[in-house]
């Protein structure tokens, strides 16, 4: 982690995950290297500057919270995961929860999956919520197909709905199908049925043919 830090203010004004060699090659200003630090020791300098606590470290900069985050990410200890799952809490900006959202996909276990799908379900923000069911579709298998489709039957938010739909049309977990064939037959909001069709179709299961078969010759 290489950090350039603004002269006047003392705050960090790029963060940047470079091996020496490729910093030596794309910063302009001399690198300084200042040892390692055990991780205990580097995620309590790195917490504070993302989660904006008082600490050893600030920046304002939100792509600079962001690299740091991403650093902590990469740190094999259970407190980082305690600050990435912290990142996401509502009290943090929409963008740095945005960004979040992956690498609590990546590290966050159980406990990351269920924060992800709170998310999914009562986030502030259209984007991060879309974000999470995009990261539950990838990463949760049957653990969230329920859930997507509830979200994709019951949202008020269309956006979402279609979030989910595509997120179903990911899974792995052979009940999705079931489910957007579900809402195909079920659903009262065109833009979302329409949704579900178009991947259904891209699927190529043969419970999906039936359905297109049903709906041209005998209706739904």
């Amino acid at each position: 982690m290489f950090r350039r830090f603004d002269g006047n203010t003392s705050e960090v004004a790029e963060a940047h995950l470079l091996t020496l060699r490729r910093a030596a090659r794309r910063l302009d200003e001399p690198v300084v290297w200042a040892g390692e630090f055990s991780a205990a020791a580097s995620l309590a300098f790195l917490r504070p500057a993302v989660l904006g606590e008082r600490g050893s470290l600030s920046t304002p900069s939100q792509r600079a919270r962001e690299r740091l985050l991403s650093a902590i990410a990469m740190h094999d200890d259970l407190a980082a995961v305690e600050v990435v799952l912290t990142a996401l809490d509502s009290s943090q900006t929409k963008e740095l929860r945005e960004s979040t959202v992956f690498w609590v996909s990546q590290v966050g276990g159980a406990e990351g999956l269920q924060r992800l799908l709170d998310v999914a379900r009562n986030d502030t923000a259209t984007e991060v919520r879309m974000q999470s069911i995009f990261w539950l579709g990838q990463v949760a298998g049957e653990r969230a197909t329920a859930d997507l489709a509830n979200i994709a039957e019951d949202d008020p938010n269309t956006e979402v709905r279609q979030s989910a739909v595509f997120a179903l049309s990911q899974s792995e977990d052979d009940a999705a199908i079931e489910a957007l064939i579900g809402i195909v037959r079920s659903h009262d909001n065109r833009e979302v049925v329409k949704s579900a069709l178009f991947w259904l179709g891209q699927s190529g299961d043969p419970r999906a043919v039936e359905l297109f078969e049903q709906l041209i010759f005998g209706g739904r």
